[in-house]
């Protein structure tokens, strides 16, 4: 505890005129003092005259101890206004990743989270690459969405995995944040970015790998026009971001290749069809219903095609072996768990469409699938998720 003199801080019975007439540097300190906490923000203005103040007291314990309160002062607030943004920051991607949610299809995804990108930093242009394992969608050179206005150099930009800067990223694992272009030794390379970025007058960049399991599979770059010394906060918020990017892309992409195998298993079932009723005439013996012009199949017909020759036990002990704990559950506890999972997959893994058509509101639906993974953990795993497929066609 430091003793000041009785006469060091203002009497609250002074007037504004007394005080400034006083002269004294402790009295216009301690002003300072408490309109820098009733006001903040003022933080700007106040510290810096607060400082000059300390600066100007005699030599002694006074000053040392009061030029210590004020930089321990400047060191809270700015703790302070630290945590606030990650506060905010934390609220927001509560809010961007609920919003991802509801973006159905890659493309629309993708783009809306270069968006977020360059909107969160608050820059002019921002770029998303994504690659296999994560998306196979593209073939090798993967998919990319951009946003903000280019000279078409930096939408000719094709990052590679294995090349240049991928590979770079790869290597460190690590954002590249570059105030003022490409490192000279970033340059050799990655020398088709430092091109592009030369061409669009891309200055200030900020580069981070997306990764799953440890491997780049992909990229979110964002790029300023101008000098521009990047904050650890934007960084964190950029790195933060493409890891909401591979979950949100991980679970869109397995959507969409599992719209894409029942597409292509509709069309086989629909050639086998005609070949068995070229070469055996068995067709006829596979359910059928009317239709416009004639019988058509309809769709538990197909499935009965690629099996008709298994015999029922055989086709029901797959069944049970497969989706048995759900069907027990439906039948133990009057649920509709077996129903509520192939509407789901029959409608590509989208929440909202499946719930629709089962009349129950989407939260409904995700409790329910969350009894499902209970009862099924390993449905939604690759390779494993047609097979369940195949299991609940046949139940129903």
């Amino acid at each position: 505890m430091i003793n000041l003199p009785n006469n060091t801080f203002p009497n609250p019975e002074l007037g504004a005129d007394q005080k400034r007439q006083s002269g004294d540097p402790l009295v216009e300190m301690a002003g300072l003092m408490n309109r820098l906490l009733e006001d903040p923000e003022s933080e700007a203005v106040l510290m810096p005259q607060l400082l000059r103040l300390s600066e100007a007291l005699p030599d002694g314990p006074t000053r040392g101890a009061l030029a210590s309160s004020v930089v321990a002062m400047s060191r809270l607030r700015g703790w302070l206004l630290q945590l606030q943004s990650r506060q905010r920051l934390t609220t927001r991607f509560s809010e961007v990743t609920a919003r991802l949610s509801r973006v159905e299809g890659l493309p629309a995804l993708m783009q809306a989270l270069a968006d977020e990108a360059r909107m969160m930093l608050d820059a002019p242009v921002a770029r998303l690459d994504v690659f296999a394992p994560l998306v196979v969608a593209g073939g090798p050179d993967g998919v990319r969405a951009h946003s903000g206005s280019t000279m078409g150099s930096l939408n000719q930009l094709r990052l590679l995995p294995g090349k240049g800067l991928v590979t770079h990223l790869s290597r460190q694992g690590l954002p590249l944040v570059m105030a003022d272009g490409l490192t000279e030794a970033l340059r050799h390379e990655a020398r088709d970015l430092d091109d592009a970025a030369r061409a669009e007058g891309l200055h200030g960049l900020v580069v981070v790998p997306l990764l799953l399991e440890g491997a780049c599979c992909g990229v979110l770059m964002v790029a300023d026009r101008v000098v521009r010394q990047w904050s650890v906060m934007d960084v964190d918020a950029l790195q933060q971001l493409a890891s909401v990017a591979v979950r949100a892309i991980g679970r869109v992409a397995r959507a969409d290749m599992a719209q894409h195998t029942l597409q292509a298993l509709h069309e086989r079932q629909r050639v086998l069809r005609q070949q068995i009723d070229r070469e055996t005439g068995l067709g006829a013996l596979l359910p059928v219903e009317p239709g416009e012009g004639g019988a058509t199949i309809p769709p538990l017909g197909t499935i009965a095609l690629l099996l008709w020759a298994v015999p029922p036990a055989v086709r029901g002990a797959y069944v049970d072996r497969v989706i048995g704990p759900l069907r027990r559950a439906d039948q133990a506890r009057g649920t509709s768990l077996v129903l509520t999972l192939l509407t789901y997959m029959d409608q590509g893994h989208n929440a909202r469409a499946a719930a629709r058509i089962l009349g129950v509101h989407v939260n409904t639906l995700h409790n329910r699938l969350e009894s499902i993974s209970a009862l099924l953990p390993d449905w939604n795993e690759p390779g494993r998720g047609l097979e369940v497929h195949l299991a609940l066609r046949l139940a129903e």
